[in-house]
């Protein structure tokens, strides 16, 4: 069997020509190395070479870090915080990492029709007393996950929509068998928070969860986790997805599906005006649904979006709320929607006629949009994703059986969640 081969995205033309100078560091050295195998080969690097890179890249980062006088790092945390008026976030990790710096956005009147708007965060954790400061993200696009599915390959075998894991794997394997369509289901399993997303919807569906916010009770050692794991893993070992998906990213998969050579993807709804192109195979042969799931239990859309804070040391806060409210308002947001079919905030435009006529799909991807679960909200998520973007990873690239790395994932995150527990009192 051949080794598994991890991609690293390398973006330094002439990086192919450069020499490295006789006098640097050995870790650096090694680094440039690996970086210029990475940008030749466009398999990527094996998994002891992939391994190399990352600790000699912590190592550094590490280095750097401790490097850093106390003086200095105020300084550019006071630096930092006067930076941005407002910004656009991104994932949950990201409001976090922006906590310190943001103003309490409470608007004497919230607009009832937004959408998971209003992300609350209560800690009585000293540690993280700042994190208060945000009591409210203002949606601006909802993105939630959707099983993209061919409905000319369903029709061709004489089956209906897959609902459950098992109607799933059943219905790729008549199409492989039945078609000339090689592969049943894509979907993105890169180490990337992607991977979580995908994760986040399995698990749901399988009626467990990752971590709980309001207790921290971790649910990754339990049987949904494992059950989870070792669905991503089968579709992987049944050839119904195909093997290179542990390095696939979102635009992997969907080139995979818009091609027209698998017949179910699981992506964000973006791809539904991608797949639709003129010149795309598969043109009006899609269709939309929620994400299949366990018998009896309830399907699940990993919710991601972007929203926009304000800086607390801004002297303009109600100037950039004015922006604010612009930017989420219904007429900004359907213009938005209009233009690239991403998911809109406010639920009425879900029906609006000029979106529908644009993008009929949308009644569709409303059902999706009730199905949503969020990333657990908590204050230590960017090291939570990573432990479990690692565990995963190694769970379904052969490295561990599913449930000794979701253990292992499930104590790595008590830890975490209990240091900070002891630190904060």
């Amino acid at each position: 069997m051949a080794k598994q081969k991890r991609k690293v995205n390398v973006e330094m033309p002439g990086l192919e020509d450069f020499e490295i100078p006789p006098d640097a560091p050995p870790e650096t050295a090694d680094m440039m190395k690996l970086l210029q195998k990475a940008y030749a080969d466009p398999e990527g690097l094996s998994e002891e070479e992939f391994n190399a890179f990352m600790g000699i890249a912590n190592a550094l980062s590490e280095a750097e870090d401790a490097a850093i006088a106390p003086e200095d790092r105020e300084k550019a945390a006071a630096l930092g915080a006067q930076a941005f008026e407002l910004w656009q976030a991104g994932e949950v990790d990201e409001a976090f990492d922006k906590a310190n710096d943001a103003l309490d956005l409470n608007p004497s009147e919230p607009t009832a029709d937004l959408v998971n708007a209003v992300l609350s965060i209560e800690s009585d954790q000293e540690a993280f007393e700042a994190m208060a400061a945000i009591s409210m993200q203002v949606e601006f696009e909802l993105r939630r996950e959707n099983d993209d599915r061919r409905t000319d390959l369903l029709e061709e075998i004489g089956a209906e929509p897959p609902n459950t894991y098992e109607e799933l794997i059943a219905a790729s394997e008549a199409i492989q068998e039945q078609t000339d369509v090689p592969w049943g289901y894509v979907w993105q399993g890169l180490q990337y928070e992607g991977l979580i997303t995908n994760f986040v919807e399995i698990i749901s569906g399988y009626g467990g969860f990752w971590v709980d916010p309001d207790t921290f009770e971790v649910g990754l050692d339990q049987p949904p986790a494992i059950q989870a794991v070792e669905f991503m893993k089968t579709v992987i070992q049944q050839g119904i997805t195909p093997p290179g998906v542990t390095n696939f990213l979102e635009e992997d998969s969907l080139r995979v599906f818009e091609n027209g050579n698998a017949a179910f993807l699981r992506n964000w709804p973006y791809v539904w005006a991608e797949a639709n192109k003129e010149e795309s195979p598969v043109q009006g042969k899609i269709a939309l649904k929620p994400m299949v799931h366990a018998p009896d239990e309830n399907p699940a859309a990993c919710l991601g979006g972007w929203g926009f804070g304000i800086s607390a040391t801004t002297p303009h806060p109600e100037e950039a709320w004015q922006v604010v409210e612009y930017f989420t308002s219904r007429e900004a947001v359907k213009q938005f929607v209009m233009e690239y079919a991403y998911v809109p905030s406010h639920r009425a435009l879900f029906n609006d006629a000029d979106i529908l006529d644009r993008y009929p799909h949308y009644q569709q991807l409303l059902e999706v949009a009730e199905t949503t679960v969020p990333r657990p909200p908590i204050g230590q998520y960017a090291q939570l994703s990573d432990i479990l973007q690692r565990y995963l990873s190694a769970a379904i690239t052969d490295q561990m059986p599913p449930k000794v790395a979701m253990e292992a994932a499930a104590g790595e995150t008590r830890r975490v969640l209990g240091r900070f527990d002891r630190e904060g009192g």
